[in-house]
C-alpha cells in the first residue's frame, strides 16, 4: 500500500469509522501475519533439509578422503615392495651372446659398456 492509500483508509486518520470496519482491518492484518508465519515455517523446513543434505555431502567427502588415503598407502607399499625385489622377475631375449666376465679381462666399466652396446 502507498502512503496516500494509508492516509485515506487507516482508522487513525478517520476516527468516525465504526467497529466493524476496524474488525475488518484487524482480520486483514491477522491474515497477513498468518501468511508471513506460514512462509517463515516453510523456509525453516527448507533450511533444515538443506542442512541435512550438507551433512550427507560432508560425510561422503570424508569417506572419499579416507578411501584415497588407503589407496595411496597401498600404492606406495606396492611400489616400495616392487623396488625391493632381490630375484629377477623378468628376462630379456638377446640376439647375440653376452660376453663372459673374467677377472683378468679389462675393467668393469669397459665390460659394462660392451654389454650395453650388445643390448642396444
Amino acid at each position: 500500500p502507498t502512503v496516500e492509500h494509508l492516509l485515506e483508509k487507516h482508522p487513525f486518520f478517520h476516527p468516525e469509522r465504526n467497529d466493524t470496519e476496524m474488525q475488518h482491518y484487524i482480520c486483514e492484518m491477522n491474515e497477513r501475519l498468518d501468511n508471513v508465519n506460514k512462509s517463515l515455517n516453510s523456509q525453516t523446513e527448507q533450511l533444515e533439509i538443506m542442512n541435512a543434505n550438507i551433512l550427507v555431502i560432508k560425510m561422503l567427502g570424508d569417506e572419499s578422503k579416507a578411501e584415497l588415503y588407503l589407496t595411496r598407502s597401498v600404492l606406495l607399499k606396492a611400489i616400495f615392495e616392487a623396488t625391493e625385489i632381490s630375484t629377477p622377475t623378468s628376462f630379456i631375449v638377446l640376439n647375440a651372446k653376452l660376453l663372459q666376465v673374467q677377472a683378468a679381462d679389462s675393467s668393469a666399466e669397459e665390460t659394462k659398456k660392451k654389454m650395453i652396446d650388445i643390448v642396444t
